[in-house]
């Protein structure tokens, strides 16, 4: 049996209609509280390799330049440490873990934030993505997505055991939103 033009496209009208009442319910707005582009440098020492080995890592991430709707005067920000981890290989970069870190901001104020990490390889690229929540000082309570993005070549020819780590550079994208 077939459905006739007008009826088929009553039908279709009438489920639209019930969709587009569903979708206009309420949702709740999410403000975007500061954006920020950026780099982000880390430092191995020694180079890391497919060994697992003891490691002095250095990090730094420039933020920089930082927009943001609740303070204006905000334009920049960096974290900056470094820590020694046993049993660190290139084969570590790739995954999941817990990240904690302090941005200070231009300002003089500071936003603790807290959040997941998930590392990937597609392709020749790198992808880092952190998120998260603003745990303490200014944005506190609002969620971060903190993404890094990079080459690949230096950490796939080390998973494979043909060469070594001894830093990688990459490119930042930052957001906080309440």
């Amino acid at each position: 049996m077939r459905i006739r033009p007008v009826l088929a496209a009553s039908f279709s009208v009438a489920i639209l209609a019930a969709t587009s009442l569903t979708a206009a319910a309420p949702a709740s707005a999410s403000t975007l509280d500061v954006t920020c582009a950026g780099s982000a440098n880390a430092t191995y020492s020694p180079a890391l390799t497919a060994t697992s080995q003891t490691v002095t890592t250095s990090r730094s991430f420039d933020y920089e330049p930082c927009v943001s709707t609740s303070v204006p005067a905000l334009t920049s920000g960096g974290v900056s440490f470094s820590y020694t981890a046993p049993g660190f290989s290139c084969l570590d970069l790739l995954g999941s873990g817990t990240v904690h870190k302090t941005i200070t901001w231009n300002t003089g104020q500071t936003s603790a934030i807290t959040g997941q990490r998930v590392s990937s390889v597609a392709g020749a690229t790198t992808t880092t993505v952190i998120t998260g929540q603003v745990t303490a000082g200014l944005f506190a309570g609002d969620s971060v997505v903190d993404t890094e993005v990079g080459p690949a070549t230096s950490i796939l020819t080390c998973d494979l055991g043909l060469g070594t780590v001894p830093g990688l550079t990459t490119t930042l994208l930052l957001e906080i939103t309440s």
